[in-house]
């Protein structure tokens, strides 16, 4: 055997050790396929869920809509007489796809199995914007940034991949919300479903404490990483001009050096206040609560913000752009991504009558307690599987 052959037969023996070891991080991670559900019906195959794995198996806090939600999407699938695995999206590992009937999710793996030309019934789960454009709305935030700062952040909802044959090649599409989000899948495929994702919110006893009025005046700003394209900076720059009105910002943002860098000059006065993440079932938002009228959110693009729609739980009036992905008829909407306008829709929303007020915040509750619940979210996804008919 010659030196370049050994090297090469060496190196086929590392790669196979190393995909090995990969398997064996996957399945202590949870990035490794394992049965969740038996069919609780007639058999009619396996079902293949592509999302997050570790809720099956790892008690864990509800601190996200999608770890209530996965375990109900597995449910549904057993209920239609499939038996369900489930693999982590973000899984390197091999995936035998013409195992399954159904695959259902999203990310490179469901990518793959979309672009392979199987023949399972593939149904895309649309979390969020077409990536192109989500990632479009990034760059746009950045350069207007640069442009009126002076200082270029690093993207940080910028996504490394984008995932075209989903979108357009899967037998249909599930959308958590019926807005912006929604009618730009409905631009590129003929089948694209909407279902509500869910919210968090108070106790029905809690709920009779939170009506809107005069002592709820205060703005939140409820998001998590991604200031900028969540337009924070749009945010505390408007309220620097106003006396009047305190910003509870909510979220991890103060680790984003770069940004909190580039808006100290912003922060001259006490009415931007850092509160760091915040459970939406503690004590800590019931107080928060207390205080605040209004969420704000001047994002670039979303699938559904479900931090507003927490908020709206609450009973808080959302000041939102269309592209937070919800239809609220009651919003006060901000119409552009500028100072301005969100300058603007602020001071609409401080200016409503308390009685106005108490009439959006009732309104917003009851959107958020009837249409946003896991009741709802499985309702609506039971329906979506039927039509589909898988």
């Amino acid at each position: 055997m010659t030196i370049r052959g050994l090297i090469a037969v060496m190196l086929q023996r590392w790669q196979f050790l190393f995909r090995k070891l990969q398997l064996c991080v996957d399945l202590i991670s949870g990035k490794f396929i394992f049965k969740v559900r038996s069919a609780k019906s007639t058999p009619r195959g396996r079902a293949l869920l592509i999302y997050i794995a570790y809720p099956f198996w790892k008690k864990t806090a509800v601190v996200h809509s999608n770890i209530r939600e996965v375990p109900i999407i597995a449910d549904l699938l057993a209920e239609r007489g499939y038996d369900v695995d489930v693999i982590d999206f973000r899984s390197e590992a091999l995936v035998s796809f013409e195992r399954y009937s159904v695959i259902f999710g999203f990310g490179d793996l469901f990518e793959e199995a979309v672009s392979a030309g199987i023949d399972a019934r593939c149904i895309f789960y649309a979390t969020q914007a077409p990536q192109w454009i989500h990632n479009l709305a990034e760059a746009k935030r950045i350069v207007d940034f640069q442009f009126r700062t002076g200082t270029r952040l690093k993207p940080r909802r910028m996504l490394d991949r984008t995932w075209p044959a989903s979108a357009v090649l899967s037998d249909a599409i599930v959308c958590v919300t019926d807005g912006w989000a929604y009618e730009r899948y409905r631009e590129l495929h003929q089948r694209v479903y909407s279902v509500p994702i869910t919210a968090f919110g108070p106790s029905e006893i809690e709920r009779t404490s939170y009506s809107g009025g005069d002592e709820r005046v205060d703005f939140v700003w409820f998001g998590s990483t991604g200031a900028l394209h969540k337009g924070l900076d749009l945010c505390i720059e408007a309220v620097s001009q106003m006396s009047d009105v305190v910003l509870n910002v909510c979220g991890s943002v103060l680790a984003e050096k770069d940004f909190m860098s580039a808006i100290q000059r912003y922060l001259t006065g006490s009415n931007v206040k850092f509160l760091g993440r915040i459970d939406p079932l503690s004590s800590g938002m019931r107080n928060l609560m207390r205080s605040t009228g209004f969420v704000v959110l001047p994002s670039a693009s979303e699938g559904c913000a479900t931090g507003v729609l927490t908020c709206m739980a609450w009973g808080c009036v959302p000041v939102i752009t269309e592209y937070c992905g919800i239809s609220f008829p009651e919003a006060v909407r901000i119409r552009e991504l500028t100072v301005e306008s969100v300058t603007q829709a602020i001071r609409t929303a401080k200016n409503l009558p308390a009685q106005e007020c108490r009439r959006r915040s009732e309104k917003a509750r009851a959107w958020a307690a009837e249409r946003h619940t896991s009741d709802e979210f499985a309702k609506g996804l039971k329906r979506v599987l039927a039509d589909i008919g898988i």
